[in-house]
C-alpha cells in the first residue's frame, strides 16, 4: 500500500463528517457537528460550534514571548513556513492564528502560513518530500507522522526540552512521536476529545441514576435502555474515527493488542482478546444498536440527533450542535467518563502533531515558535478554553489551571479524558501496517462479524490473517 492510500483514512474522517454537516444543517438535526480530527483549508473550515464562540478577550495575551529563539541563535529577519491544519471551533483556530502572527511580529521573523483541504494533505507532504522543499514546520496525524518519519529532523533532545515546559507527554500521543529508530521525530499538539454522550432523562428512566463506570455496568444498563427502545449506538461500520473509538477502546480495555511491544509480532490469538470478543457477542445482542453496521462518521451522530438511541461515543460537537438546534435534548444529555474492562480503561482518539521537515530552511525559528509561542502556557490555557473540550492538550501542564477547562459541569470529563488515550498498536509503535490496518478496517470488521454471529475465534483468525498479510506487503 502507498504512503498516500494509507494516509487517507484522517481525510475520509474530516471529509465525511463534513457532509454530515450539510446535510444536518437542512434538517436542522445539528449543523455543527464538526470532524473529530481538524479542519481543512480556509474556504470549508466549519463555522463555531457554539460551545465557546467567542473571540480571545481584548487586550489579552496569546502566548507572544520574547523574540530570542530558543536555540539560542539569531532569527530576526528570517522567514519561517508553517503548514497547519485549521481547526472546528473557528475562535480556537482565530486564536491559534492570531498567537503565530504575534510571535512572528515579536521575533522579527517574516511569517507564511499554509493550509491545503485535508484530503489533499498526504499528497502534500508527499510532494514536498520529493522535491525537498516545502513549509519548515507541518502539522500531521499520526498516519503523517509515520509515513513521512525519514523525512522528519530528530528532535528528540528538542523534545526533551519542552517536556520538562510541559509537565511531560502523555502515551498515548508520545508513542507515535517516536519511531522505530528510537528518535523522537515529531511532538504532540493537540488530542481531539471523544466523550460519550447519554440521555440523562433515559437512563433515570430505566432506573440508572449515575454513568456507569465498567464496560459490564455498561451492559446491564444497555439491556433497559434497549428493551425500552433506545438501544446503545456502537458503530460497526467503516468510520475510522468513531469506528475506531468504540471497538479499540473495548479491545484494549480488555487487554487485547494487535502487537506485541515489538511491533512485529500479531498479539490478536490471545485470552484477553477471546474474552473481548466473547463479552461483545451478548453485549451485541442485549445493548447494541443493530442497524450500526452501515454507520459512517455521521451515523451514530444522526442516530443520537434523532432520537433513536440512548447512548454513544463521539467528539463534543453533538452537544455543541444540540445546544442550538434541540435544546431540550441538549438538556436530557449528559457526559460520562472512559469506561473500564478488566484490563483498565483506554480511548482512541484522533491526534495533531507538528514535525520539522528535513528540507526545512529555518529550523532555528521552528523550534522558536514552538517554545515561545504553541507551547507558551498562557496560549494553550486560552486556545484549551475556546476549544471547550474539543481540543485538549497531550501533556498535564494545565491540569491544575481552572481557567483552561469548560465551566459546563455536562464537559466535566474534558480535563481527564485525555489521560486515557491510546493509539493503534499500542503498546508497540504506530507503524505504517498499524495504520494499514487501520485503513482496512480490520479490527472493525472482526467485532461485526462476531455481532453478525461469526463465533469468536473464528472472526480472530480472520483478522490474524489479514495482519499477515499486511507484514507480508500485501
Amino acid at each position: 500500500m502507498s504512503g498516500a492510500t494509507s494516509n487517507r483514512f484522517e481525510a475520509r474522517t474530516i471529509i465525511t463528517r463534513r457532509r454530515f454537516l450539510a446535510v444536518s444543517s437542512a434538517v436542522a438535526l445539528g449543523s455543527l457537528l464538526a470532524a473529530c480530527g481538524g479542519g481543512s483549508s480556509a474556504t470549508d473550515t466549519p463555522k463555531p460550534a457554539g460551545a465557546s464562540g467567542t473571540a480571545a478577550p481584548a487586550g489579552g495575551t496569546t502566548g507572544t514571548a520574547a523574540p530570542a529563539a530558543s536555540t539560542g541563535k539569531p532569527i530576526k529577519g528570517t522567514e519561517l513556513t508553517v503548514l497547519w491544519m485549521q481547526g472546528s471551533i473557528q475562535s480556537a483556530t482565530d486564536l491559534q492564528e492570531k498567537n503565530m502572527d504575534d510571535w512572528a511580529k515579536g521575533a522579527g521573523v517574516k511569517l507564511t502560513k499554509d493550509t491545503v483541504a485535508l484530503d489533499q494533505w498526504d499528497a502534500k507532504l508527499a510532494t514536498n518530500a520529493q522535491t525537498k522543499q516545502g513549509a519548515d514546520l507541518i502539522n500531521m496525524y499520526a498516519q503523517h507522522v509515520a509515513t513521512n518519519e525519514n523525512v522528519l529532523v530528530d528532535i528528540s533532545d528538542f523534545s526533551g526540552q519542552l517536556n520538562t515546559t510541559v509537565g511531560g507527554w502523555y502515551d498515548g500521543p508520545k508513542s507515535v512521536c517516536i519511531r522505530g529508530d528510537g528518535k523522537w521525530k515529531a511532538l504532540p499538539a493537540a488530542i481531539y476529545g471523544q466523550y460519550w454522550i447519554y440521555r440523562q432523562d433515559l437512563f433515570q428512566k430505566a432506573g440508572i441514576d449515575k454513568w456507569p463506570t465498567t464496560y459490564e455496568e455498561f451492559h446491564q444498563a444497555g439491556k433497559k435502555l434497549k428493551a425500552a427502545g433506545t438501544p446503545i449506538g456502537h458503530t460497526l461500520g467503516h468510520a475510522v474515527t468513531d469506528g475506531a473509538t468504540h471497538n479499540y477502546s473495548l479491545m484494549w480495555s480488555f487487554g487485547a493488542k494487535e502487537f506485541e511491544a515489538d511491533g512485529k509480532t500479531v498479539a490478536l490469538n490471545s485470552k484477553e482478546m477471546l474474552d473481548c470478543l466473547t463479552f461483545f457477542q451478548t453485549y451485541y445482542k442485549d445493548s447494541l444498536a443493530e442497524n450500526a453496521f452501515a454507520w459512517d462518521e455521521t451515523g451514530n451522530n444522526l442516530a443520537y440527533t434523532s432520537k433513536q438511541i440512548a447512548a454513544t461515543n463521539n467528539a463534543n460537537t453533538i452537544y455543541a450542535g444540540l445546544l442550538k438546534t434541540d435544546p431540550e435534548l441538549a438538556g436530557n444529555s449528559n457526559h460520562g467518563t472512559t469506561l473500564a474492562g478488566p484490563g483498565g480503561a483506554f480511548q482512541y482518539m484522533s491526534m495533531l502533531y507538528w514535525g520539522i521537515p528535513t528540507y526545512a530552511k529555518n529550523v532555528d525559528a521552528a523550534k522558536a515558535y514552538l517554545t515561545e509561542g504553541f507551547y507558551n502556557k498562557d496560549f494553550q490555557t486560552q486556545w484549551t478554553k475556546l476549544g471547550n473540550g474539543y481540543n485538549l492538550p497531550p501533556f498535564p501542564m494545565l491540569d491544575s489551571v481552572d481557567a483552561a477547562w469548560p465551566t459546563d459541569p455536562k464537559l466535566a470529563s474534558a480535563r481527564t479524558l485525555a489521560k486515557t488515550t491510546r493509539m493503534p498498536g499500542s503498546p508497540g509503535p504506530f507503524t505504517q501496517v498499524v495504520g494499514a490496518a487501520q485503513n482496512k478496517f480490520i479490527i472493525i470488521d472482526m467485532f461485526a462479524k462476531v455481532a453478525q454471529g461469526m463465533a469468536p475465534k473464528d472472526a480472530i483468525a480472520f483478522a490474524v490473517n489479514e495482519y499477515n498479510v499486511l507484514l507480508k506487503g500485501g
